[in-house]
């Protein structure tokens, strides 16, 4: 009950955002009960983070990981994932929200809550994996091309949630206009005209 009440607050919030009296009220349990199980507010959003984390990490394990990737498998890989990606975020809404919660904190306090959060940056190890097999642009820092790849990401889920699809095929049509849109603009022959 209280992991239940809690995912919905950190799911609104965030770990600075949710509120733990809320969380304790919404439960109807006390302090000394809540303590009993847990350190602090951040050892409740570690635990509850964690479990998400580990499913979403169960669901990609089948993956060929960013790192064993040859370079004429490197886009067709990156759509698979996306693909898989965007079904689950359909089927497990609050599993990836509470990840992405993560992005909302610094490195270090990640390190402090003790959460593996190697799956928030799954794009960028495979960037840092293209840029290593020069199918992406290195003329530009990794924070641009991240800066960039999230604005993309954004703008095109917000046009496929807001589009619901029925039907695997048309979310593969999605998500396939989401990587080549990534591919157009990170690509290494990329070139832009004056």
């Amino acid at each position: 009950m209280i992991l239940s009440n809690a995912s919905e607050s950190f799911l609104q919030g965030g770990l600075h955002g949710a509120s733990l009296n809320d969380i304790l009220a919404r439960t109807g349990i006390s302090k000394g009960v809540f303590y009993y199980y847990f350190d602090d507010k951040a050892d409740l959003y570690a635990t509850v983070v964690s479990r998400a984390v580990q499913h979403f990490e169960a669901e990609f394990k089948s993956h060929r990981p960013p790192e064993k990737l040859p370079a004429s498998e490197f886009w067709q890989q990156l759509k698979v994932s996306y693909k898989a990606l965007y079904r689950f975020s359909i089927d497990h809404a609050q599993v990836v929200g509470l990840v992405k919660t993560l992005a909302e904190l610094s490195p270090e306090e990640i390190a402090r809550l003790g959460v593996d959060a190697r799956c928030v940056s799954w794009l960028e190890r495979y960037f840092e994996r293209g840029q290593r097999l020069g199918v992406v642009r290195k003329d530009l820092p990794m924070k641009v091309l991240m800066q960039i790849a999230a604005s993309v990401d954004t703008s095109m889920g917000l046009w496929l949630f807001e589009n619901p699809v029925e039907g695997n095929e048309m979310l593969d049509e999605g998500v396939d206009k989401v990587v080549e849109m990534h591919r157009r603009i990170l690509e290494t022959h990329v070139q832009f005209s004056q």
